[in-house]
């Protein structure tokens, strides 16, 4: 789409949502006019409205002054650190180089620090060959660059995301990158090559940041985890073998779905076997990266494949718009496309080389950016929770809570863990009062604030550990307090730990000699299962917005008396 159309359809997108607008300022030493609309375009196309200011030309520190952008994104290009470095460069000496680093880092830490309460900051490193035009003659000897990224990676900022621009320019390639003609006379720098794919990337990172990404890969069997028909080929005749020319991509491929797993990606089978066929290569063929068990759900049948992925999607309990299908028939692939488009779908090349590259190509879906031990643990969790439904052999609902042995771990404020917490405002969707989504900047200032309380719950029970699964956060204003955040992770509900959580809530309010509770329910595509929650646990309705949905509540503590006896335990 050439930029004329995509000016006009961000027009159009502006005109008809209702979307909150999310601020993003782009601070930079270069002109970048060509990117403010094909950045708002790739993020109208996951729905995100965004008001996108490019502030002053080349002043950091006095631009970043008194700002309040939800995220910011900086080009502070090494091609135009000082005036004339581009004919200069290889004239200065090593003393030189290095007091001109030193100045440019003093002024990125106070740029920083000026900004340090935004929701995210992504900050481009420095290109490290753009003066290079002979690798082979051209010895610099300290390059000033290199000098300031390994400067940026040391620092400890918790908003703070590089991006690694000198990878992006690899993978397009510098003649695609740079126009030269553009920037002698205006200072613009890069191709709109270069910023369609610089916008997709980052695009995808701000839509995780804010809930969007995806949470599993459902995988065919045959050609898609090994080169081979199990089914005709038989154990010998399938191939994922290091040793064998095609065998070693599909095991370089197990590889990355193995490394997905790590980071937190939840993985399924759907294919259409025998199951037993599937289950003996699991068993018996020793060149399997992935084991049975890395698997959280298989589907391995003859039934269409579209009925099975909306299966998976109901035991693991989350979307269709949060899985990802690789398979490398066309015919599944586009029935997957016509019967659940919310699904997107993988078709593996015919290509088998290019195969692992598609893989790595689509880990920005997945994207987190902090790992945390619920994420390393996220397949092992899942098969507790098998355990725990196998176990299931009560008269009612409260018969099986008091079987589990549930207990409830309390941390608070400077206890909590900031990555989980952070983490969990920005996945949880589906329990989830007011989708609120902090980074772990904000979350540590509210931490360390008196007036707001954050608490989080880690969930046990005779199967095993849930991990850090719910979250609170409140404001304190004299004797009322505002409930900010009210979540719990979707794999801890069935099991009345939201009414246990709320009673918490008032149990500690009470010991603030808080008298009112203030909240509020605003409704997101996901949320509806708690439209009424807060009337459940008796806070008074005082109004409804029915063209939003937005409903505010309002509570007397001492008038809150617990509406059930649940044997949950609480330390």
């Amino acid at each position: 789409m050439n930029l004329i159309d995509i000016i006009k359809q961000n027009r159009e997108y502006k005109l008809s949502t209702s979307k909150k607008e999310v601020k993003i300022a782009i601070l930079a030493n270069i002109s970048l006019q060509t990117l403010k609309p094909i950045l708002e375009y790739h993020l109208i196309l996951k729905d995100i409205n965004a008001e996108i200011i490019i502030l002053g030309f080349n002043n950091f520190i006095e631009e970043s002054k008194n700002t309040s952008y939800d995220w910011y994104l900086f080009f502070w290009e090494t091609i135009n650190l000082s005036e004339g470095i581009k004919g200069n460069y290889f004239h200065y000496s090593e003393d030189k180089k290095r007091a001109l680093a030193d100045k440019i880092l003093t002024e990125i830490k106070i740029t920083l620090a000026q900004i340090e309460n935004a929701t995210s900051i992504i900050f481009n490193t420095f290109s490290e060959y753009i003066f290079e035009f002979d690798p082979i003659a051209i010895d610099d000897s300290f390059n000033i660059a290199k000098y300031l990224n390994d400067s940026l990676r040391s620092l400890k900022q918790m908003n703070l995301k590089l991006f690694n621009l000198d990878s992006l320019i690899q993978q397009i390639g510098q003649k695609n990158v740079y126009d030269y003609r553009q920037f002698y006379s205006t200072s613009s720098l890069y191709t709109q090559v270069f910023f369609q794919d610089y916008a997709k990337k980052t695009a995808s990172f701000l839509f995780n940041r804010i809930g969007g990404q995806k949470k599993m890969l459902v995988l065919d069997a045959d050609n898609t985890l090994w080169r081979g028909i199990i089914g005709e080929d038989g154990l010998q005749g399938i191939s994922c073998d290091i040793n064998d020319p095609i065998g070693k991509v599909y095991n370089e491929v197990q590889l990355l779905y193995k490394f997905f797993k790590d980071q937190g990606v939840l993985l399924a089978l759907c294919s259409k076997n025998n199951s037993e066929d599937v289950e003996s290569v699991f068993m018996f063929k020793s060149q399997m990266v992935l084991k049975s068990d890395d698997f959280i759900i298989k589907k391995v049948n003859w039934r269409p494949k579209n009925e099975n992925i909306i299966e998976i999607a109901q035991e693991a309990n989350i979307g269709l718009e949060s899985i990802v299908f690789i398979d490398d028939s066309k015919f599944e692939i586009e029935l997957i496309n016509s019967n659940l488009p919310e699904v997107k779908t993988i078709l593996v090349s015919s290509n088998y080389s290019e195969y692992p590259q598609q893989i790595k190509e689509i880990y920005s879906l997945f994207f987190n950016s902090t790992k945390t031990k619920e994420d390393s643990n996220k397949t092992q969790l899942y098969h507790e929770e098998k355990n725990r439904k196998k176990s299931n052999k009560f008269k009612d609902i409260n018969e099986y809570i008091d079987s589990l042995g549930l207990e409830i771990f309390i941390s608070k404020n400077e206890s909590i863990e900031l990555s989980r917490c952070s983490q969990l405002t920005q996945k949880t969707n589906q329990f989830n009062f007011t989708s609120q989504r902090y980074s772990e900047t904000q979350i540590s200032r509210m931490s360390t604030s008196k007036d707001w309380l954050i608490i989080s719950i880690k969930l046990i029970d005779k199967f095993g550990d849930y991990g850090t699964t719910g979250l609170m956060i409140l404001k304190f204003d004299k004797e009322k307090s505002f409930l900010d955040t009210f979540l719990l992770s979707c794999r801890i509900l069935g099991r009345k730990v939201e009414i246990k959580f709320f009673e918490i809530l008032m149990e500690e309010l009470k010991r603030k000699k808080t008298e009112v509770l203030i909240a509020k329910y605003i409704p997101s595509k996901k949320n509806l299962q708690v439209k009424n929650f807060l009337d459940s646990v008796g806070m008074s309705l005082v109004s409804e917005d029915l063209n939003s949905g937005e409903k505010k509540y309002k509570m007397f503590i001492k008038e809150y008396t617990s509406k059930e006896n649940i044997s949950i335990k609480i330390n």
